[in-house]
């Protein structure tokens, strides 16, 4: 399956939505973040965030775990305060946000088999 990641921004819902196809990398992960910050495509002020994993593999190494939450602090002037849902149909794959979030301060990850869940939470005041 080929690698794409796509976005967008659902302004009714001020949720920022990017979507995961294919054996996706680290490095796609990082590269994405990287492209979308550079491009100013987050709108100021968004805080909900959904990550679309279900149509992917994705499944990184505990060294690449390590790397994502080093990436999320180094962006805490974007992400701070923030909440992430993480949508994942694979079992193995709900280890990822419950790693990241222990280790990530200003921002909750969360995972989600859902969307109507994930949107549940995002707007709930829970972090």
């Amino acid at each position: 399956m080929k690698v794409e990641i796509t976005y967008k921004y659902d302004a009714k819902n001020n949720i920022f939505y990017k979507f995961h196809y294919g054996g996706i990398t680290f490095e796609d992960v990082i590269d994405s973040w990287n492209e979308i910050i550079g491009k100013n495509a987050i709108p100021d002020g968004t805080s909900r965030f959904i990550l679309d994993y279900r149509k992917a593999q994705y499944l990184p190494e505990i060294k690449e775990i390590k790397r994502l939450t080093n990436f999320y602090k180094a962006y805490d002037h974007i992400f701070a305060d923030s909440k992430m849902a993480l949508l994942m149909d694979k079992p193995d794959q709900v280890i990822i946000p419950i790693l990241v979030d222990q280790e990530v301060d200003r921002i909750s990850f969360k995972p989600f088999c859902t969307h109507e869940g994930a949107v549940t939470w995002l707007k709930s005041s829970e972090a």
